[in-house]
């Protein structure tokens, strides 16, 4: 913008507002001219501090466009970058819904997310992916993920702004692609709206690859991601799934009726009648589920020793009104966040907890996922066959009736004694401490490899507000 503003900038109706690349937003001539005004004064404001070491940024850069109706704002902050250009003649004659209104619960929608790190006043964009809405509030849209991330949160779920969404197309509509990905559709032979198929495929996640089923429905999107050029798919059978798109297949002479009426494509290891898997003489489903609660139960224990180290050196974990640590744990990985008492990501508390760990030879590699930034946990190899080994007695514990029946009558003493604990100033935590300190006066007090199972079964009443869980009662 050169320090001045192109009276050819206020000649149109209205103006697009894209904010960091994302979905534009419709404004008015006059809010671009203001936006344009505010920014020349704030640089001019900030170029004077910068003089007299006042600032220590960098000040707000303005570009005009070849075509002196658009311009490009870089804030250098929070803001991004804004880019400001007129609207086509459509784009000037839509409705446009206030913000609440744009998408209804159940909307499938593509998600660009974008990360703003503070330290280095950077904006990230996040690989694309595939979402569908939850629900309005606060301000933004909550948006539940169609594929589990890279890091295993399956399903999850994330604050969205309107500008980091756009619509997934839905049968029939029409598609303004990208030349390059139109290409790359023309090329694969297909069309969207094509009825398609693909095998099962092989995915990496931090503990190694894992094979995710295939599927059978029509190909509705594209959009460019990290891994490549990925496809939204809406399965046969009413679910969505995003496989590359260089995978995908089209049928052949089948109707829709047809392909409903057959259902979705089963795995050949999960079909009846499918061979048993050598020298185990259980079915490959069995062995599929046998595998990923011994994984769980493993990377249960890495969190617990994690946790214990980070105890140890005098941080805490998140409760009610207080900050710390807390661990996400499922079978895919075991991930460490650092809280503020509201729930927002701490980054500088979670250098300190790298460095905890680091010091006792763990690994603590940084991620982002669906819920925000946070610590991929993985403990020494020289470790690693006692916790296997330890995470397979608690998944045989687990397994026992018995011990089911037991974990829910000391999770029944300990719910039973919530009030009495919090008048008392006792931990209300379920911890290795506090569980055996409610039960030093027992008969029979449990033994420690089931304070896990004590514990799931309080997380069900907690989880259910106060009451027993359904199965329970």
């Amino acid at each position: 913008m050169n320090g001045t503003t192109s009276p050819a900038m206020a000649s149109g109706d209205f103006y697009m507002r894209t904010v960091n690349g994302g979905t534009p937003e419709r404004i008015t001539a006059d809010e671009a001219v203001r936006e344009v005004m505010k920014a020349r004064m704030q640089r001019e404001d900030q170029v004077h501090r910068v003089r007299w070491g006042a600032f220590d940024g960098a000040p707000v850069e303005l570009v005009n466009a070849g075509d002196a109706y658009s311009a490009s704002i870089d804030y250098h902050d929070v803001r991004g970058i804004v880019e400001l250009r007129p609207a086509t003649a459509a784009e000037a004659a839509m409705v446009v819904k206030p913000e609440a209104e744009r998408h209804a619960p159940g909307d499938c929608v593509i998600v660009r997310g974008v990360y703003y790190q503070a330290d280095t006043r950077t904006h990230h964009v996040l690989p694309e992916y595939v979402g569908e809405i939850v629900n309005w509030y606060g301000g933004h849209y909550n948006v539940r993920a169609v594929e589990p991330d890279e890091d295993g949160t399956t399903y999850g779920v994330r604050q969205c702004r309107v500008r980091e969404l756009r619509p997934a197309l839905a049968a029939g509509e029409s598609h303004n692609m990208r030349p390059d990905l139109r290409t790359a559709v023309e090329a694969s032979g297909l069309a969207l709206g094509d009825l398609v198929e693909y095998n099962a495929r092989a995915m990496s996640f931090p503990e190694g690859q894992r094979l995710v089923p295939g599927g059978r429905g029509y190909l509705r999107d594209v959009w460019a991601s990290e891994r490549g050029i990925a496809a939204r798919v809406e399965r046969v059978d009413g679910s969505s799934d995003a496989p590359p798109l260089d995978i995908l297949r089209p049928v052949v002479a089948e109707t829709e009726e047809h392909v409903r009426a057959e259902g979705p494509m089963v795995p050949w290891y999960a079909r009846e009648g499918a061979p048993l898997v050598p020298g185990l003489n259980i079915s490959h489903r069995e062995f599929s589920e046998l595998l990923e609660a011994q994984q769980r139960a493993t990377n249960e224990v890495i969190a617990e020793r994690a946790a214990a180290i980070l105890t140890e050196a005098g941080h805490t974990t998140r409760g009610e009104g207080r900050e710390g640590y807390r661990f996400l744990v499922n079978h895919l990985g075991v991930r460490l966040r650092a809280e503020y008492a509201n729930g927002d990501t701490w980054p500088e508390r979670m250098d300190a907890y790298r460095e905890t760990l680091e010091r006792r030879d763990w690994f603590a590699e940084s991620g982002q996922g669906f819920d925000g930034a946070h610590l991929r946990v993985t403990p020494p190899a020289g470790g690693a066959e006692g916790i296997v080994m330890e995470g397979k007695h608690r998944r045989e514990l687990l397994a026992d009736p018995g011990n089911r029946a037991r974990a829910w009558k000391f999770a029944c003493k300990w719910i039973a004694e919530t009030d009495h604990r919090r008048a008392s100033g006792l931990p209300e935590e379920p911890t290795d401490e506090a569980l055996t300190a409610a039960y030093a006066g027992c008969v029979k007090p449990p033994q420690r490899e089931l304070y896990p199972l004590i514990r799931a079964e309080i997380a069900g009443w907690d989880a259910n507000d106060g009451r027993p869980p359904a199965d329970r009662r």
